[in-house]
């Protein structure tokens, strides 16, 4: 069931995406590629990121391309922007702007959540 409702989350939000990224759309100022951060080889978010990013490149968005990450990595690349756009859970943020658990003694003040699914 939990699977069911993250893919019918992420359906909607790519369709919002596909929608914003129409012909018509001035694309002046948009980055040359998106680098999605998704998860480990072989689970969830590995493949819905692989499918979230041939989606978004398909529709007309930047070339999209997703890489292999986890919930802590994905924060940090984000903030050092090694990225642009990923996954990760609510309350890992949460520890990461206070500086707290897996993020003791680093400063993370350039992520933020999108979506909560």
């Amino acid at each position: 069931m939990r699977s069911l409702r993250i893919s019918l989350i992420a359906i909607l939000v790519a369709s919002l995406l596909v929608g914003c990224a129409s012909a018509d759309t001035d694309k002046t100022g948009w980055p040359g590629q998106l680098r999605f951060m998704a998860g480990p080889p072989g689970g969830n978010w590995f493949a819905l990121g692989t499918a979230l990013s041939e989606m978004w490149t398909g529709a007309g968005l930047p070339q999209t391309t997703s890489s292999s990450g986890g919930g802590v990595s994905n924060i940090l690349n984000a903030h050092t922007r090694r990225g642009d756009l990923g996954f990760s859970v609510t309350s890992l943020l949460g520890a990461a702007l206070k500086g707290e658990a897996d993020f003791k003694g680093r400063v993370v003040d350039n992520a933020v959540i999108m979506t909560n699914l």
